[in-house]
């Protein structure tokens, strides 16, 4: 396969040396590796470990755990509603309701099926009979030494802006995820998921790192930030297949410095590991199908599961290439890995399955929760890109860019082009079945998609033109990336992601002798699970008015305004009328500054 710009690049055409290496002959398995009646015996004695796992699994043990949780979590909030006055709020968030399926009880079942199956699977192997046939390896990709060179600094320079202040507040989501999942023992974290910020496999390898290294906002962040700095040199080599050096360092550079990538790269949640997991998994099965490479398969079923079980809606990823493989190019071994990852995925995930389909059809079938279409929606997503007023220009130019990269690339592999927009085209047409609300977060995969569409349009472009100006378009469009990047990060290492520390610091150093302080909402979860732990912490109109008749001077915390005042409309409208604001505290959430706020007696009257 010829590497190289071609009729999209602008530059001299690379060819990988080394073409496919000699197919070899395999016999029968006897013959080479494991002989067959071992690896028989070994399969038989795996599925006789499953029956007894299956017969001495605790389900009640575990099934009370999992209820008493519940059920306490529930009782403290019931109780918090039963102290409601008609002035306070009627909001009160209830522990999301799992789906009425008992998988922990089903799960013994599911072992005595995998037991079945491994039984099975070691008759077919004992009767097959396979004559001599020619196993093709994967080609070995020689890059040049200019394209290591390229990789080598641009995964340099992006882990070093995913580092930067990773070790800066943390924000609620993420505090979340600590109290609740973290410093949870981990089968609880396995067997129960009380909010949709238990991304398995991000929980369990943040557990590992604070385990190693200390529990810090940066080892709570340390997976987020390898799995995004590794998406770097994935998208390089996974580009450099289709497209020539300079289109693959363009698309590469984008992910680079992209705002929002850094963002999700620092964010302690799943959503950088089920960008990575997708794009090997895409890049792995193209490979795959092309080179029919056992190893290829392999990474394929790896970067699968690393993109669902970092999260859930990476399955999206995987029914896209389920669709796109069917229509384009239908094939048993893929069949076969699609089967044997989503077999894996339904185990990793199985004890949560009741909680996930709760937070389906419960959760975020409430306008509150997230999103539904709408302008808020769009005005929410038009702020969360950070583009202020060029936001048009540049949507607008990206647009045409993205649209004349598909169009190339699908005349080059329609099959790649299906994969990377399927799983886009499936989240919306799901989410509009649905009805369900939803956060932009949800359509993160579409970052490296437009990215690489993009690049691949720009190179077009300059590709009818003539060679001298091209070197120097290139040179503006690299500039232009990095204008753009550099716009949106510029208040990237000003502020942490929601800056508690800095508004608590602000209140303590000018409280009086006397002064309350309360914290309200979103901000009052935030201090009391972390960062002020002591706290007093009230949503009750009625309770801050008694904070008010007994001090002379009450300070407020509050975050998320829109979330306050769609939640809380009594809470906030009573916190501005009888409140001066004092400080805002910028954050890199959207509405995520934190207000603090002062009562003074003299000065203001109660309403």
């Amino acid at each position: 396969m010829v590497v190289g710009d071609g009729a999209v690049g602008g530059e001299m055409t690379i060819e990988s040396s080394g073409s496919i290496q000699a197919s070899e002959t395999q016999g029968d398995f006897s013959s080479h590796g494991f002989p067959r009646h071992l690896i028989c015996s070994a399969l038989v004695a795996l599925a006789v470990l499953l029956v007894a796992a299956a017969a001495l699994f605790p389900a009640q043990q575990l099934e009370h755990r999992r209820v008493v949780d519940l059920d306490s979590r529930r009782d403290e909030l019931i109780q918090q509603a039963s102290g409601l006055q008609p002035s306070d709020d009627a909001y009160i968030k209830i522990p999301n309701t799992p789906y009425p399926i008992n998988t922990i009880k089903l799960f013994p079942a599911l072992l005595l099926v995998d037991a079945v199956l491994l039984i099975i699977l070691a008759g077919i192997f004992s009767k097959l009979r396979l004559g001599p046939a020619q196993i093709t390896r994967a080609k070995r990709w020689r890059f040049e030494r200019a394209d290591w060179l390229l990789v080598i600094a641009l995964t340099v320079i992006g882990g070093a802006l995913r580092t930067i202040g990773s070790n800066r507040n943390l924000w609620i989501d993420e505090i979340s995820t600590l109290a609740w999942y973290i410093r949870a023992p981990t089968m609880d974290t396995f067997i129960q998921a009380l909010t949709s910020n238990n991304h398995l496999l991000n929980s369990l390898l943040s557990r590992v790192a604070v385990m190693l290294l200390g529990e810090h906002e940066w080892t709570l962040r340390l997976p987020a930030i390898i799995f995004g700095t590794l998406s770097i040199p994935l998208l390089y080599f996974g580009v450099r297949r289709y497209s020539g050096r300079i289109e693959a360092s363009l698309a590469t550079f984008a992910l680079t410095v992209s705002y929002h990538h850094v963002f999700f790269s620092q964010d302690a949640r799943g959503y950088s590991g089920m960008v990575f997991g997708g794009l090997l998994g895409t890049f792995a099965l193209l490979e795959a199908l092309e080179r029919r490479s056992l190893w290829a398969w392999a990474v394929y079923c790896i970067g699968m599961f690393i993109c669902i079980g970092s999260v859930a809606i990476g399955a999206v990823v995987l029914a896209g290439q389920l669709i796109a493989v069917s229509f384009y190019q239908p094939n048993l071994r893929f069949y076969a890995a699609f089967a044997f990852t989503s077999w894996l995925v339904l185990h990793f995930y199985f004890f949560v399955i009741p909680d996930v389909l709760g937070f389906i059809f419960g959760d975020y079938a409430h306008t509150e929760t997230s999103w539904h279409s709408s302008n808020a929606l769009q005005d929410a997503v038009a702020r969360g890109l950070r583009l202020d007023a060029i936001v048009l220009p540049v949507l607008l130019c990206g647009g045409a860019l993205v649209w004349i990269g598909i169009r190339s690339y699908f005349q080059q592999d329609k099959l790649l082009v299906a994969l990377l927009l399927a799983p886009e085209v499936i989240m919306a047409l799901a989410l509009a079945a649905t009805g369900v609300a939803f956060e932009p977060r949800f359509f993160i995969f579409v970052l490296p998609v437009v990215i690489i569409f993009a690049a691949r349009g720009t190179s077009w472009i300059f590709n009818c033109i003539s060679a001298p100006q091209r070197s120097w378009l290139y040179a503006a469009a690299f500039v232009s990336v990095l204008a753009i990047s550099a716009f949106q990060l510029r208040i990237w290492w000003r502020y942490p992601m929601q800056d508690f520390l800095g508004a608590r610091q602000f209140v303590e150093s000018h409280m009086q002798k006397g002064d309350a302080v309360v914290a309200v909402g979103i901000a009052g979860s935030g201090y009391h699970l972390y960062y002020w732990r002591n706290i007093p912490v009230e949503n009750r109109v009625s309770a801050i008015q008694d904070l008010m008749m007994h001090y002379p001077r009450v300070w407020l915390l509050y975050t998320f305004k829109p979330d306050m005042h769609q939640r809380r409309p009594k809470l906030m409208k009573f916190a501005l009328d009888n409140f001066v604001e004092q400080q805002v505290f910028p954050g890199m959430v959207v509405d995520g500054e934190i207000h603090v706020s002062l009562f003074s007696r003299p000065s203001v009257t109660v309403k």
